[in-house]
């Protein structure tokens, strides 16, 4: 009987595993991290990574519990959510082509928070002046 029990937790614990994991790619992900922070010390790297492994389990424990009753409560269908976040991939690859990336730094000055890029994504042409 515990062994039946146990039989199907490891099952459903390496199912959950293996469905997250191609999606969180974190060999593929490490030298975006890399990149994203140049001019940090690995003290600070380790920082940010500890706190990114830590929401990221949050909002992914979040949408585990709560993501049907969200889609219910929206009136969203599984297909709706996979076409916009097809759409969000997507933005990336309509930035301005050949325009230089923007480079942030680790200065460890209190400040405003750098812009995303979501205004760029959606509205290229409005950006291409900021070179």
């Amino acid at each position: 009987m515990i062994w039946s029990d146990f039989g199907q937790l490891t099952g459903a614990i390496l199912l959950m595993v293996g469905a997250v994991l191609p999606v969180v790619n974190p060999l593929g992900d490490a030298p975006i991290f890399l990149a994203m922070t140049p001019g940090c010390d690995e003290l600070t790297r380790a920082d940010l990574a500890k706190r990114i492994a830590f929401y990221s389990f949050i909002l992914l424990l979040g949408s585990m519990l709560l993501g049907s009753f969200v889609l219910r409560l929206f009136g969203l269908s599984i297909p709706v959510v996979q076409v916009a976040g097809g759409g969000r991939s997507l933005c990336p690859g309509l930035e301005t082509p050949g325009r230089e990336p923007k480079t942030g730094g680790c200065d460890n000055r209190p400040g405003p928070r750098q812009s995303h890029g979501a205004g760029t994504c959606l509205f290229p042409a409005d950006h291409a002046s900021d070179n």
